[in-house]
């Protein structure tokens, strides 16, 4: 037996002879105790009717801890100043404290922190659980839910009894707008009549992310993004494209990841080139690696999915690969005079003439032609940086398509060989 307070104690006596004139009732931990509350005369007291047979009303003391065993000692006085025996009843516990919960929870919407759950509406059944206990007079077994769409539920939209411990809700029932917040209530009762109630919600995104787009670019010396180098026309890798999403962005449960498809073409149905793959929205780029990417355009799929499933429209962008630099035969000299089995050239006054076969590139196409004298065995590089003195003709830029050169006035020293360099790079900048 159990009591969470007031304290009732109810007595019956009788005296044929002097009557009864005085009542007194103790409080104590063990039958006949004294130590809660020491005799008090219930005669005439406010709280208490009756003297023959009557009830006594008492607060609990202040320093009663819960789960402390309580007995009410009667004794019964007569007129002729005779006292009965003490009378003890069989005792109860005391519970001062409600019910505890272990843990209300909502199992299966996206849970970005601890303090925001989310579903959307296509998946709104969601499952609630919960746990309560109570170590003393225990709990009736029955739970009261309420669903509101304010954290004080003073906008209650239903309410039920249940004795299950989780309840399965269609959220679908109660929604008219996006964005709306469902607060759940929960309240376990224990044998003395206290109550406590603990209270969870989830929010509802109906609305797929806003679609930005996707494009390529081309990382720094360390790998890494470079705003500078986005969205060229051309990359000169085939096994690997960098792409950025750019714009993408959801306000309600916020961006989950992105999905990025490669194909041949656009408009493509399937993804040809890269089956659509799940990267997480940390840095707003993804390495696609391990690739074979063809020397043509490429298109970029991508969307977004936000964190209860939602995805934006797909957008795309495309970049054409271009991985071979152009086909270039070597150039012909005219005036060349072939003797002990080396080639002399034969100009004077320092005139210099040769012809080639016009450069190809069939990817990107052609960018740029430039043309050199150097000493042999002077590379490129080395021929851009010269002032002239090992290159009586120092780097110059022709018209793309140029096919011949006749120089003159060109200061060669007798005897000494000289190459003649003609660089052609296409639109991917490959030489």
């Amino acid at each position: 037996v159990y009591t969470q307070g007031p304290i009732l104690v109810r007595w019956n006596s009788s005296d044929s002879e002097s009557g009864i004139t005085r009542v007194e009732i103790a409080l104590g931990e063990y039958p006949n105790g004294l130590g809660v509350m020491y005799w008090v005369d219930a005669t005439n007291r406010t709280g208490c009717e009756g003297l023959a047979s009557g009830i006594c009303q008492f607060d609990v003391p202040a320093n009663l801890t819960t789960g402390t065993n309580l007995f009410a000692t009667v004794r019964i006085h007569n007129g002729a100043g005779l006292s009965s025996d003490q009378s003890t009843d069989l005792g109860c516990l005391y519970d001062g404290t409600a019910p505890q919960s272990s843990f209300i929870s909502i199992l299966n919407p996206a849970k970005i922190s601890e303090t925001r759950n989310w579903v959307s509406l296509s998946s709104a059944n969601v499952l609630v659980k919960w746990s309560f206990f109570d170590d003393e007079s225990g709990l009736t077994g029955s739970y009261d839910w309420s669903i509101g769409t304010a954290s004080a539920l003073s906008d209650i939209l239903a309410t039920q009894t249940t004795t299950s411990t989780q309840l399965v809700l269609d959220l679908s029932s109660y929604l008219t707008l996006d964005r709306t917040t469902l607060y759940f209530s929960v309240k376990a009762t224990n044998m003395v009549s206290q109550s406590t109630a603990v209270s969870t919600f989830v929010s509802i995104d109906s609305e797929v992310p806003v679609a930005g787009s996707v494009v390529a670019y081309v990382p720094d010396a360390t790998g890494g993004y470079d705003s500078d180098r986005i969205a060229p026309s051309y990359q000169t890798t085939d096994d690997r494209m960098y792409v950025a999403f750019r714009g993408f962005f959801d306000v309600h449960s916020g961006i989950s990841y992105y999905e990025v498809g490669l194909a041949s073409a656009s408009g493509a149905s399937s993804y040809d080139l890269l089956s659509a793959t799940q990267f997480l929205p940390t840095t707003g780029t993804a390495a696609l690696t391990g690739l074979t990417l063809p020397n043509s355009a490429v298109w970029i799929y991508a969307r977004a999915c936000d964190r209860v499933g939602l995805c934006s429209s797909w957008v795309s962008s495309s970049i054409s690969v271009d991985s071979t630099p152009p086909v270039f035969s070597a150039p012909v000299l005219t005036s060349i005079v072939t003797a002990s089995g080396k080639s002399y050239y034969a100009g004077t006054g320092g005139s210099f003439d040769a012809n080639w076969q016009s450069p190809v590139d069939s990817e990107s196409g052609l960018a740029s032609l430039q043309w050199a004298i150097c000493l042999s065995g002077t590379t490129w590089n080395e021929a851009q940086q010269e002032n002239g003195q090992d290159c009586p003709r120092t780097p110059s830029t022709l018209t793309v398509g140029t096919t011949s050169i006749s120089s003159r006035g060109l200061l060669f020293e007798s005897g000494r060989t000289y190459e003649l360099l003609v660089i052609s790079t296409n639109n991917a900048g490959l030489s």
